[in-house]
């Protein structure tokens, strides 16, 4: 039987029990019945329907009409179906025989199968006789009662039909059936035909659709937070606080579209280079001017480009000696930006002590009086260090701030967030997530050498490719800054092209490797996070959860052996707190 269960949609009661006749008469096993095929050439129709199409090998192709109703009759010509006082006018032997005719039609087509037989029969399974019936239109052996059910199997009665029809088609000179002696025998062509009626495909989604559907699909569920913009537009400031994957890069961006489009100098700030290049190219596709900086180039403006020393010192520069010799230059009249409205994405990282008194001096009436928006995960993604205390400062700053939480997923599947819930120490966890689920559980895969770390790469990379992504869906993150695993296999791997995180052009045969920190407020498709050694104490734990919150489908974990028993406590002992 082709589907090998009926539609569960089908209606007719008559077709529901041909179907089962059909599956369990053991005279039909070698047969090949087909349910409902539609017919795109019919005789009269644009498009017609068979009901039954049943190949019997060696003698011919029934096709079957099944009419399911408890009365039916023809009156002047006409036909009643049932309770249905409506007429039809063709009836169901017309139907069955211009149906059959334009499915050979089609099948006449193809020159292996032109030498088929067909036929063609109504099966009323419910009524014992057609009422009124006075009929050349068809011969008797194509009408089946349920009086000819009772008394033999449909096996039966239809391989009578297939022999009714060749002994008819031995008095024409031009019929056609099958020949087993012919270049197509009898076996090949049953497939034949069975692959031409209703072959076997499969549609798969090619990478770049699926790409498109799944940056749609979290277009379209961001934006849905742009109603909380609109919530606090009459807030002269405003603390948006979030966990990771609630849109806030795109509320920020966002954001900055609206303030700007009023003819205000608005500044985008965050901290990765990474992270401004993305919102400095989505920015410009609104042909507005805002000025999107990394805080460091902001400082290093102002302080009119002082030498950065490398080596040890180098640290310190950017912590403290930039921030001073910033704030020098503005309180020593250097002429240098000032902004309507200060836009803070990935804020807890943007939010220490010694760049707060320069922020406060680049924006019109300051942070107490001043227009701003800031956008920031306080709570998990600190990876910088705290920023407890510089969210302090800005709230002590001001009395007329408002604070707004987001805890609605947009970006990530609902099997990678209950993930994130269970090892990214996310607590309280999300209130909903927007994605729909594709059934695909996040993966750790354990290693116990660094050499098996990088078979463990090449197995995932060759998973996510064989499920349909492109390398340049795909980034390896890792802690380390330096010696990572993907580091090492830039120059090893025989999968594809493996290359740095920068923020030049994409390439779209190479897969991307960097640290986590680079690709803070980014997300790809299939994230592979590598040389995990520790998740016990708190920073470990901010970096993993950054790095396992980047995915917004596919996420792998490739993690010390060493670690496998605390993980395993930390899935058990967050899931006993759910009970």
């Amino acid at each position: 039987m082709i589907p090998p269960v009926i539609d569960p949609a089908t209606k007719s009661l008559g077709e529901k029990r041909i179907f089962e006749l059909l599956r369990d008469d053991p005279l039909t096993k070698d047969w090949i019945a087909f349910h409902s095929i539609d017919i795109p050439r019919h005789l009269r129709q644009t498009v017609g329907e068979m009901d039954f199409v049943v190949i019997i090998p060696n003698k011919a192709v029934v096709c079957l009409e099944v009419k399911g109703h408890k009365r039916i009759r023809r009156v002047e010509g006409a036909w009643y179906l049932g309770s249905d006082p409506e007429p039809d006018f063709r009836g169901p032997f017309k139907q069955a025989s211009e149906g059959t005719q334009s499915l050979r039609n089609l099948v006449s087509s193809n020159s292996d199968l032109s030498n088929i037989p067909f036929t063609w029969a109504v099966i009323c399974p419910f009524v014992e006789s057609i009422e009124s019936v006075s009929a050349p239109e068809w011969l008797p052996w194509q009408l089946v009662t349920s009086t000819n059910l009772k008394t033999s199997s449909v096996g039966t009665l239809l391989d009578e039909i297939a022999t009714s029809e060749r002994k008819r088609l031995r008095s024409v000179p031009n019929a056609k059936w099958f020949n087993p002696d012919s270049a197509c025998p009898t076996t090949k062509q049953c497939s034949a035909l069975l692959q031409f009626l209703r072959p076997d495909f499969e549609l798969l989604e090619t990478p770049s659709a699926k790409r498109h559907n799944r940056e749609s699909e979290i277009r379209h569920f961001t934006e849905e937070q742009f109603l909380c913009l609109d919530a606090m537009e009459l807030n002269q400031q405003v603390i948006f606080q979030g966990p990771a994957g609630t849109g806030k890069t795109v509320l920020a961006l966002e954001a900055a579209r609206r303030e700007s489009a009023s003819g205000i100098k608005v500044l985008l700030l965050c901290y990765n280079r990474l992270l401004k290049t993305n919102l400095s190219a989505s920015a410009e596709t609104f042909g507005l001017t805002i000025d999107v900086r990394t805080v460091d180039a902001l400082l290093i403006d102002i302080a009119n480009h002082p030498e950065v020393p490398t080596g040890e010192g180098v640290g310190d520069f950017w912590r403290s000696t930039l921030p001073e010799l910033a704030l020098e230059a503005i309180l020593d009249g250097v002429d240098s930006p000032k902004y309507d409205v200060l836009i803070i994405d990935e804020a807890q990282d943007v939010l220490r002590d010694s760049y707060i008194d320069v922020l406060d001096l680049v924006l019109t009436n300051g942070l107490s009086h001043g227009r701003w928006r800031i956008f920031g995960d306080f709570e998990n993604q600190a990876i910088y260090g705290s920023a407890d205390s510089g969210l302090a400062k800005v709230r002590g700053a001001s009395s007329r701030y408002s604070e707004y939480s987001l805890r609605v997923n947009c970006r990530n599947t609902p099997r990678i967030t209950q993930f994130v819930q269970l090892l990214g120490g996310l607590n309280p966890g999300y209130s909903r997530v927007l994605r729909s689920d594709n059934h695909y559980e996040p993966r750790i895969r354990y290693f116990a050498k660094p050499q098996r770390q990088l078979d463990r790469l090449e197995e995932a990379l060759t998973e996510i490719f064989d499920d349909g992504f492109a390398p340049n869906d795909v980034v390896i993150l890792s802690p380390l800054a330096k010696g990572s695993c993907a580091e090492d296999a830039a120059s090893k791997s025989s999968s594809c092209r493996i290359q740095p995180l920068n923020g030049g052009q994409i390439d779209e045969n190479a897969v991307r490797y960097g640290s986590i920190h680079s690709f803070k407020g980014l997300e790809s498709a299939a994230v592979i996070l590598t040389d995990i050694f520790t998740v016990g104490s708190s920073e470990a734990q901010s970096l993993f959860y950054t790095g396992i919150t980047r995915a917004t489908d596919r996420l792998f974990v490739l993690a010390s052996e060493d670690i496998q028993k605390g993980v395993i406590e930390m899935i058990t002992t967050k899931a006993a707190g759910r009970l």
